[in-house]
């Protein structure tokens, strides 16, 4: 079997942390090598990595400069290790009986395919997570599977972050994560690089449990989670498709304003959380469309 390395991102997530490693250790019965890449938590956090680092490799970082910037230290160690594939995943993930199999299987039998992802499920509402989907031009969005198609085998043009294994020939081709964007959307420019060189393939029978960090509805968004979303969207798609740069700021002040609505007859109560979350989007709204990049100090 090809040898696999599992690169784990955590920032002050080691409670999420250890139920992952010990979903991998019990339900992961391949051989597979455990980094862990540490950018810069607290020392509790640290503290627990450490505990455990007799079969982890363990990458302490000094500065937080974002999900790129960890998981492609990563990255490069997982290769420098002699991984073939890399398997990418978020530390509030909890993987199932026979996870790893399915996927190794697709990139050892479709050569073509360079990133593949399973079926993902909330851990709270035991609801679909989309990992697999299609990025639309026309919407300026990621649209999910549709309901009919979430049990096939098949397969997209983008693969969340959230988990993906990756053969280590597409990063000799394609690179790395974009690491202007210092969280979230560095995905969603990374499948639609590799969809130009490999294809992307969605696997429904390694399933896992995620834990949406960011929120599962709305009104739990954090104005940085709300503001590097909706700014890297905008970079994304006016630096893909520049001749439709004003159509997609248009799209995406439609979506803002629909947001916008949402917000106000969700929250209750909460005045200046809401205010923070609408100034969060339209900031990120602004910056986008100018073409900010890298990490804002105020979220």
């Amino acid at each position: 079997m090809p040898k696999v390395a599992a690169v784990i991102l955590n920032y002050n997530s080691h409670k999420d942390l250890e139920k992952c490693i010990n979903s991998i250790r019990k339900n992961v019965t391949e051989k597979i090598e455990i980094i862990i890449v540490d950018n810069n938590s607290k020392k509790e956090s640290v503290d627990y990595i450490q505990s455990q680092i007799n079969d982890i490799t363990f990458l302490k970082r000094n500065i937080n400069d974002g999900y790129a910037a960890g998981n492609n230290e990563g990255i490069r160690k997982a290769i420098s290790l002699g991984a073939d594939y890399v398997l990418i995943m978020n530390p509030d993930i909890i993987v199932k009986d026979n996870f790893l199999a399915p996927l190794v299987k697709i990139l050892i039998e479709k050569p073509e395919v360079g990133i593949v992802t399973g079926k993902a499920f909330r851990k709270i509402s035991s609801e679909i997570y989309t990992t697999g989907g299609r990025i639309s031009l026309l919407l300026s969005s990621v649209l999910p599977l549709s309901s009919n198609k979430i049990y096939k085998p098949q397969f997209v043009n983008f693969i969340s972050g959230c988990l993906m294994i990756v053969r280590k020939e597409v990063f000799h081709t394609v690179g790395y994560f974009d690491e202007r964007y210092f969280m979230y959307s560095e995905d969603l420019k990374y499948s639609f690089n590799v969809n130009k060189h490999f294809k992307l393939y969605y696997q429904p029978e390694s399933v896992f449990y995620h834990g949406s960090g960011a929120g599962n509805i709305l009104e739990e968004y954090s104005p940085s989670y709300l503001y590097y979303s909706i700014r890297n969207r905008v970079l994304f798609f006016t630096d893909a498709f520049p001749f439709l740069k004003y159509y997609v700021i248009t799209i995406l002040l439609l979506i803002i304003f629909g947001k916008l609505i949402l917000l106000v007859f969700s929250i209750k109560g909460n005045d200046n959380r809401l205010s923070q979350q609408i100034i969060a989007l339209v900031n990120g709204w602004i910056d986008g469309a100018k073409g900010i990049m890298g990490r804002n100090p105020k979220y």
